[in-house]
């Protein structure tokens, strides 16, 4: 690039700029229409689309060494495409904003609702107290199930056409619309829902529709699925109730895998588990986690399933013997050891009492030691 041609031909080459980025995002916008996508996402994908692209530097410089373009039009070919190329990120960062802002002046709105008038018609005439899914991916289809075995009323507003017509003929109660639209919202009648889940991969649409459904109903319990922690706190200040994200929940699940697989007391992974929620990271605390307990422990039974429960200070079981008990008889599961303090019981008889604290060592089959919760539980 000829920084002094740019320079000296500024004006020219800021024209060419803005007239490709006007007709790529007009010709990408209308080509995500056709493809089912609605405007205000198709014109998101155009504006994140309208630089020129680096393979148009091949066609340049092959146009120019044929003669076929003169010196001083690739030069304005280059300057362009490069400024267009520098404003990407630019588009990139406004770009969820100023497609909100275009979809929602009245007239466009006005045109988008006529789009979705047709399937979203009866939906505002057949739900009351309900709970509205925003996306219908794993983790809405998921939702949906649960909640069609309770037998709660639900409905689904999905912007994927083809999703919506597929579960439509399976007899899901689905709706293609936009959820950052007020309109669309107040159809699948909002203000008399109870539950509103979000479960879409879109983060400013998820704030739009935080936004919107607040507003629509001050008492609407908002439940937000994200990708980061790092929006959770930004989401909660403006209205969601509850913050799920992926990658907090994901983190949490392995290590509860890890160590249910060492065979760690399924209370002190709980525990260990809410704490995580609680304190975002900031749980182990010197002294507390028994570092040294469970190692080894693969290698001791390698080919027997067993258990360990830490005796609560409210368990059903404290201060009783393993006779009064008769967790064997009851489940079929066998106590063979205790761990109290430093010191671990090998081969415990039937007149040994628990005390709280004790951790407990289980053998016998998946059903039985699943079965052995309702003994240290209450209420289970």
């Amino acid at each position: 690039m000829d920084v002094n041609f740019f320079l000296s031909h500024a004006g020219y080459v800021l024209c060419i700029v803005l007239l490709v980025i006007i007709l790529k995002t007009a010709a990408t916008s209308v080509a995500a229409l056709i493809t089912g996508n609605n405007l205000r996402i198709s014109l998101h994908s155009a504006l994140i689309l309208s630089q020129i692209g680096e393979f148009s530097f091949v066609l340049a410089v092959s146009a120019l060494t044929l003669k076929l373009i003169s010196s001083e039009a690739y030069q304005y070919f280059l300057s362009s495409a490069i400024i267009t190329m520098l404003l990407t990120p630019l588009l990139v960062v406004y770009a969820p904003a100023l497609s909100s802002w275009v979809t929602s002046r009245k007239f466009i709105a006005r045109r988008g609702s006529l789009h979705t008038h047709g399937t979203l018609g009866s939906a505002r005439e057949v739900r009351t107290d309900h709970v509205i899914i925003v996306g219908f991916g794993i983790n809405g289809k998921n939702l949906a199930l649960v909640l069609k075995e309770l037998e709660v009323q639900y409905v689904i507003l999905e912007m994927n056409s083809q999703t919506m017509i597929k579960y439509r003929k399976e007899g899901e109660p689905i709706y293609y619309g936009d959820g950052t639209s007020q309109e669309i919202l107040h159809k699948l009648n909002i203000a008399r829902a109870r539950v509103i889940v979000i479960c879409i991969s879109d983060p400013s649409a998820t704030r739009k529709i935080v936004l919107t459904a607040r507003k629509m109903n001050p008492d609407l319990y908002i439940l937000v699925r994200t990708r980061f922690l790092s929006e959770v706190e930004d989401l909660l200040a403006i209205g969601a109730d509850e913050v799920i994200p992926e990658e907090f929940e994901t983190s949490i699940e392995l290590f509860s895998r890890v160590l249910k697989f060492y065979h760690m007391p399924i209370s002190m992974i709980g525990q260990y588990a809410e704490r995580f929620r609680k304190d975002h990271y900031q749980m182990f605390i010197r002294g507390e986690t028994p570092k040294r307990l469970f190692q080894n422990t693969i290698a001791l039974m390698p080919h027997i399933d067993y258990m360990s429960y830490v005796i609560e200070k409210d368990s059903p079981i404290a201060g009783k013997t393993l006779r009064e008990i008769a967790m064997h008889e009851k489940t079929g599961a066998l106590a063979v050891a205790v761990k109290r303090g430093n010191k671990t019981i090998h081969g415990v008889r039937a007149d040994f009492r628990l005390h709280e604290g004790d951790i407990i060592f289980l053998i016998g089959d998946k059903t039985s030691l699943e079965e052995t919760d309702t003994l240290f539980f209450k209420g289970r």
